[in-house]
């Protein structure tokens, strides 16, 4: 079976980093919760996605995401209180949104990648890594399809927000702790010995 690995931290602690080095020593397959999210808040204010993926812009107020130019009306009328301010930032408007579609529908980001998921395990993948996992229904997931958990702490990198993304995976049970206060070498290795781990077994058994 293909080895599913999820990654978890505190933002800017080096997941999405660790993720790929090890794509590029690696046949790995990467995906993330807020992929779908993303998209569809890129949709809703009509700006180009790679706008959320950049880590620069993630907490720099942009005015092109004032709550005015969101053409989502349920949404705008669920925070009218944001259209006090002429700018808001990706990481508050992409929490703010996954907040609104996690209470209307608390599995729905879930199904997405789980369907990503089942598609890439059948792809000639040495493993399938979740570069997000931050809430309790994504570990859960997790854990029912015999996922790993790695997580990822930075010193001097501490819960940037009391957003319930940032806290929550402070408790899980972890199969590894990465600590990245090295260079990209290091964690590059300490990450690439741990893959090896649960790639060889699961290709013995292929």
């Amino acid at each position: 079976m293909t080895p599913l690995l999820g990654l978890t931290g505190y933002s800017q602690a080096g997941k999405d980093t660790l993720a790929r080095l090890l794509a590029e020593r690696f046949r790995v397959a990467r995906v993330a919760f807020a992929a779908a999210l993303k998209r569809e808040v890129a949709a809703a204010w009509h700006v180009d996605v790679d706008l959320f993926h950049d880590p620069a812009l993630k907490e720099v107020s942009l005015h092109q995401l004032a709550l005015r130019r969101c053409t989502d009306v349920l949404f705008c009328a669920d925070h009218w209180h944001l259209s006090q301010l002429d700018a808001l930032k990706p990481r508050t408007v992409m929490q703010a949104w996954g907040d609104w579609q996690n209470r209307r529908d608390p599995g729905r980001y879930v199904r997405i990648l789980a369907a990503t998921v089942r598609e890439l395990i059948e792809t000639d993948v040495q493993a399938v890594i979740v570069t997000d996992v931050r809430l309790q229904h994504e570990y859960e997931w997790l854990l029912r399809n015999k996922g790993a958990l790695w997580r990822i702490k930075r010193p001097g990198v501490k819960q940037p927000s009391g957003h319930e993304t940032e806290w929550r995976q402070r408790h899980w049970l972890v199969n590894a702790e990465i600590v990245n206060d090295g260079s990209t070498e290091q964690l590059a290795k300490v990450a690439s010995d741990l893959l090896l781990e649960m790639i060889r077994p699961a290709e013995a058994q292929a």
